[in-house]
């Protein structure tokens, strides 16, 4: 295996950018003598902290003659957040530096843990770090830097005054030992990489005066030392270029950092397309198989392929891989040993990215395995890869937009699957190999993206390994810690990960792929569970702390439809789990989040029903234990009808578009395919792309054209959807699911038989209760309006507050209705008890207490309760004493707690309707307490509501749901004023049909509605508690009012509107801090709300979406656009909102500066 060490961890470092950015750093401050003196961003294995973790560190240095203790000094990893992280205080043993002396705190995160551990971690792709006294405003220290290196720090030398530098070794708590004398610059190729067809000669040069350049021809890493130097061949001349050819290069100097390698492959396709059966310098065994190169000349050669085969090897982007052949097909390479697994079947490697098509490419350096099961590594030719990306390689991370279906850009890993199933190198079931399509396990995929789940991405490429041809691969995402942070959000290693078991037999164990026991445990606890009887409301609310239900179904109905035996389940053994990651968030603890993955065994018969398969520790065995309780069986029902009606993502024509969609990115690297191993199965004749058509064609005629509808009759007889059918939407007299609807539309509804009632929602509520009587007389214990006492606590409060005993709230305050508080806009009308004096800054908790009559005579009536409430953002409610209720609540609340999770603003303001079927007996004639511990999720947060009903119902017992207190029953066609999202059901007696929900967007919106202007970076005044006015201001170009309802930032900032009228030629502006934003402009203008988050002053993608979802304007604004909008106070404006193209919106063109400092906001 080729070696680089510690000099190839120290070239890492410097390549990427490890140097400081001079600019960017200030002196430290001259009264006060503590400095920033070392840090390391990339811990890998250098030094532990006391609980045993490679965790970041930065050294403080005392210049001065005298101990400073540094209790209550700041640190941070963002100079606009000065406060993030206070030094603890009070034990001056633990933080005094002495006269020249050192103190070394963990950059970790883990400031619960003892020692010195800051609050924040350090980027390993390039960070800052800042000092600040105690006071939070004084910066004493400032140092900013680019990408690190495992095990390398950098730091000053001499210590505390020298100019920071990658160090020779990294010294924590001591004296730095010296600087290296500089870095050799990056090798130049004159030639670019990619697709050439004539021969050149290439030239090597660097700018570093007297370096002395390596390279070579073969994969090998060019600057490996050994006993007789370099490893590569020492550049005299320039090197002729007249075949495929992948030159990796670098250049050295005595005492200097070596450059990074760099590989550029040059691609000769007259020559691929001849690739021979013995190439030279490759081995003709791999291990103990025979190896196979050889490109079929029966397909190069063939009519229907010889004219186009070129453009096929460029119809995707293709991965060029450099490595050693030592390292990969001879003696212990991974190819030639298939079956290694772990960290020491790791290889050095050059990776690049080629892309004919857009031009794009680059290299980096990475970590390359054998990836898969034992099935596809043992008796597959074509392997699959998996590509490690790690600093001890160069780059920690790869940065690049590898999938377009993405917004993630950043990778530390990807899978190269080779595709085992239905493939023409592997088990393709049914028929054999002729069966192959590569495109089942990309469909499912796919399926469960457009649903709206979490899935990994992969696109189609085409692979070389040293200049050699190796076929068609999907690039993958693979499901990491790494993975869920980036797209669930967090860090790495808030998340416990498992898989389960690829191999043979029939093992129940999970694989742990991320975090410890926690999470095996979390999964041992779901289906000791689901073993039990899940009938009830409460059993049902326990499982769903372990399985986040509404995603394993839609990716059980993924299951269903394409028919896998091979996930989550293999049927051709005990039925043990297989082929899946389920993923949770460990602190605070989360339900497992399932994720498909290697669903190849698939799209096979068109009447296949998996729909009965249970087996153990499956998904498949959860659905079947869930099914005994009716709140998941109408939730399923709703779930079916979504994905399988009106245009759903498993109605036929939306499946057969999602296949062939795929199907024609790999139309072209087919061709390249079958030539290179369209032979394995059937050496007498290669499968062709003509075999691949046909058994696409099968699919699309013969198991999409009717699949629909199977499925759909295998969930009925299974009795896991209704009877009664959903009710269909019509807007003027005409059927249609949602959308575009015009000015003064009338919504109207029909259902499919006369008997049942439609009952529906315009709020996005759902007009089903859970678990409440179908049929009943309700009786309203509690109104809304209801007088109550309301105390916020600024001690703990005697438990008898909650009803059990008797209680003196004299004291508290009187009122009635709503209780809250609202900084912004948004909630007035829904509270009149306003508590921002008394919680703002101070409590995240508010105790309510309301006392109610039950008369004698309708105690025993009274069959169910339902709790209707309005929350932001969490609760726990109770009954004389009893908990009944709680959102957004762990564990036993105290005086002061705060809410474990936001609720949205959108969601707050509308009732949720709790069925409290199982505490009637709370319940007592007479003097009853409905108290409620109100929680907010932050004592800053910028408002707050709690509004609660209580409802009795009197009906029969037992009947399976009720109608919730917010539903109208269906009579005659609805006027729509405003954009609206409609949720309707039927009720036919005690049977609920299936959820009917959509979105209307009203009036032309998306046609009329324009981002004006944007103020992304206000001046900045220099006081770090600078308060932040940015604002997007928007108008209407349109010659009609408007209705702003439900349209929504998705991009850049946070926000969705409320019902807003703009007028023709009217502006309106959404705010970051609407106190901040009036304080200097006014209170006067047209601020409709504060959105989340920040506008990033480095540039930002913008996404406005209309009600429906369409998109109004998607663009990307740069901050280099305008120097005066920077930072210098003025705004960025659109030249002529009225005559913009609002797609065009990321030209700098369209746009200007403000007249005047400020901008303009809410004018023209």
């Amino acid at each position: 295996m080729e070696s680089r060490g510690f000099r190839g961890s120290l070239l890492s470092a410097f390549l990427f950018g490890c140097l400081c950015l001079l600019q960017g750093n200030s002196c430290p401050a001259a009264d006060v003598p503590i400095v920033i003196n070392e840090l390391m961003a990339s811990n890998l294995s250098f030094v532990a902290d006391p609980q045993g973790q490679y965790d970041d560190w930065i050294e403080l240095y005392n210049a001065g003659d005298s101990p400073v203790d540094v209790g209550g000094f700041y640190l941070t990893d963002n100079v606009s957040e000065p406060r993030k992280w206070r030094i603890p205080m009070g034990d001056p043993a633990v933080t005094t530096i002495p006269a020249k002396g050192f103190l070394v705190i963990w950059a970790d995160g883990d400031t619960t843990d003892p020692g010195l551990h800051a609050s924040f971690s350090l980027s390993a792709q390039g960070d800052e770090v800042v000092l600040f006294h105690s006071d939070g405003v004084t910066r004493l220290d400032r140092v900013v830097f680019g990408p690190q290196a495992q095990n390398v720090s950098y730091g000053r030398h001499p210590d505390g005054v020298g100019e920071w530098k990658l160090l020779v070794l990294p010294t924590p708590g001591e004296a730095n030992l010296g600087v290296s004398a500089g870095v050799v610059a990056d090798v130049q190729f004159s030639h670019s990489r990619g697709f050439h067809t004539n021969g050149f000669t290439l030239e090597l040069t660097t700018a570093t005066e007297g370096a002395t350049i390596y390279y070579s021809l073969d994969g090998r890493d060019p600057l490996v030392p050994g006993a007789r130097g370099m490893s590569g061949t020492k550049y005299t001349d320039p090197i002729p270029i007249t075949r495929t050819t992948v030159v990796r290069a670098g250049a050295v100097k005595t005492a200097w950092l070596s450059s990074q390698t760099s590989a550029h492959s040059y691609i000769f396709l007259d020559q691929v397309i001849r690739q021979s059966a013995q190439p030279e310098g490759f081995p003709a065994t791999w291990g103990g198989r025979s190896a196979d190169y050889a490109m079929d000349s029966r397909v190069v050669d063939d009519p229907a392929y010889r004219d186009e085969i070129r453009d096929n090897l460029k119809s995707t982007p293709s991965i060029s891989i450099a490595v050693a052949n030592s390292d990969f097909f001879e003696g212990t390479g991974i190819y030639a040993n298939p079956m290694m697994s772990g960290l020491q079947s790791e290889r050095p490697a050059s990776i690049e990215w080629i892309d004919p098509n857009t031009g794009e490419s680059f290299c980096i350096n990475a970590g390359i395995r054998i990836h898969g099961g034992p099935y596809s590594r043992n008796g597959n030719p074509k392997n699959a890869f998996r590509l490690n990306f790690r600093a001890e390689y160069g780059r920690s991370r790869l940065e690049f937009p590898l999938f377009p279906d993405s917004d993630v850009q950043s990778f530390d890993t990807l899978a190269l699957r080779s595709i085992w199933n239905y493939s023409w190198t592997g088990d393709s079931g049914m028929g054999g190999a002729r069966n192959a399509d590569y495109l089942r396990d990309a469909f499912a995929r796919d399926t469960v993206r457009d649903m709206g789940r979490l899935a990994p991405h992969g696109r189609s490429v085409q692979v070389y390994i040293n200049g050699l041809y190796w076929g068609m691969y999907i690039a993958t995402e693979r499901p990491t810690e790494d993975f869920a942070a980036d797209h669930l959000g967090g860090k790495e290693k808030d998340y416990d990960i498992l898989e389960a078991p690829s191999g043979t037999g029939s093992s129940t164990t999970m694989d742990v792929v991320a975090g410890g026991p926690s999470g095996p445990n979390a999964w041992n606890a779901l289906f000791a569970l689901a073993g039990g009887n899940l009938s009830s409301s409460q059993a049902y609310r326990d499982i769903q702390s372990y399985i986040d239900v509404p995603t394993m179904i839609d990716y059980m109905l993924m299951i269903y439809y394409v028919g896998s035996r091979d996930a989550p389940v293999f049927l051709g053994d005990s039925r043990t789990p297989r082929n899946f990651y389920a993923i949770r968030t460990r602190e605070p603890a989360g339900p497992f989040i399932i994720i498909p993955w290697d669903t190849e065994w698939a799209l096979e018969y068109p009447t296949d029903n998996r729909v009965n398969v249970v087996g153990v520790w499956n998904p498949h065995y959860l659905m079947d234990r869930l099914a005994a309780n009716a709140d998941f069986r109408m939730l399923l029902a709703d779930r079916i009808y979504r994905h399988f009606y009106n245009d759903g993502v498993l109605t036929r024509q939306k499946t057969t578009e999602r296949y062939l969609a795929r199907a024609d990115e790999m139309a072209g690297a087919i061709v390249g395919e079958s030539a290179r191993w369209g032979d394995v199965k059937r050496p007498s004749q290669p499968y062709t792309r003509q075999d691949w058509e046909t058994e696409v064609n099968r699919l699309v005629t013969g198991y999409f054209s009717g699949r629909t509808e199977t499925v759909l009759g295998q969930l009925r007889s299974r009795g896991w959807y209704p009877s009664v059918e959903a009710p269909v939407f019509q807007i003027n007299g005409k059927d249609q699911h949602g959308g575009a609807t015009p000015s003064q539309a009338s919504l109207g509804m029909t259902k499919s038989s006369p008997a049942g009632t439609i009952w529906y929602t315009l709020d996005g509520s759902d007009p089903r209760v859970p678990g409440v009587a179908a049929v009943s007389d309700d009786l309203t214990l509690v109104a809304e309006n209801a007088a109550k006492k309301v105390l916020i606590p600024t001690a703990p409060v005697d438990d008898a507050w909650r009803g059990a005993a008797e209680f003196d709230d004299s004291a508290w305050i009187s009122g009635s209705g709503g209780v809250g508080y609202e900084r912004s806009t948004g909630y007035e009308r829904f509270f009149t008890i306003d508590v921002q004096a008394a919680m703002y800054g101070k409590n995240g908790s508010c105790l309510i207490r309301i006392p109610f009559d039950v008369a004698a005579g309708d105690l025993g009536k009274i069959t169910n309760l339902i709790l209707a409430a309005r929350y932001d953002d969490g609760f726990v409610a109770y009954l004389n004493g009893s908990e009944v209720a709680r959102r957004n609540a762990t564990g036993e609340p105290a005086w002061n707690s705060r809410a474990a999770a936001a609720h949205s603003d959108l969601d707050a303001i509308e009732f949720e309707a709790i069925s409290m079927i199982e505490h009637v007996d709370k319940l007592k004639a007479g003097r009853n307490i409905l108290a409620i511990h109100a929680l907010n999720d932050s004592t800053t947060s910028s408002d707050f509501l709690i509004s609660v009903v209580l409802t009795a119902g009197q009906g029969a017992v037992g009947t399976p749901s009720g109608v919730s207190v917010t539903a109208k029953a269906y009579a005659s066609p609805v006027p729509l004023e405003a954009s609206a999202q409609v949720k309707a059901r039927v009720l036919n007696g005690a049977i609920w049909s299936a959820l009917h929900e959509a979105v209307f967007a009203v009036g032309p919106v998306a046609q009329s509605l324009r981002i004006s202007e944007i103020m992304y970076h206000p001046a900045d005044t220099g006081d770090p508690d600078d308060p932040n006015t940015e604002y997007i201001e928007l108008t209407n170009v349109g010659t009609e009012t408007i209705n702003l309802s439900r349209v929504r930032f998705t991009k850049g900032v946070d926000f969705t509107f409320p019902s807003v009228q703009l007028a023709p030629g009217a502006y309106c502006l959404v705010v970051k801090d609407r106190s901040a934003f009036e304080k200097r402009y006014s209170t006067g203008l047209p601020v409709v709300g504060q959105y989340g988050g920040s506008l990033s002053n480095a540039g930002e993608r913008i996404e406005l979406r209309d009600a429906a979802g369409m998109v109004v304007s998607d663009f990307r604004f740069e901050d280099d656009w305008y120097k005066a909008t920077d930072g210098a106070g003025f705004s960025l404006t659109v030249v002529d909102p009225t005559t913009v193209d609002p797609n065009a919106l990321g030209d700098p063109s369209v746009w200007r500066p403000s007249d005047q400092p400020g901008g303009s906001p809410g004018s023209a």
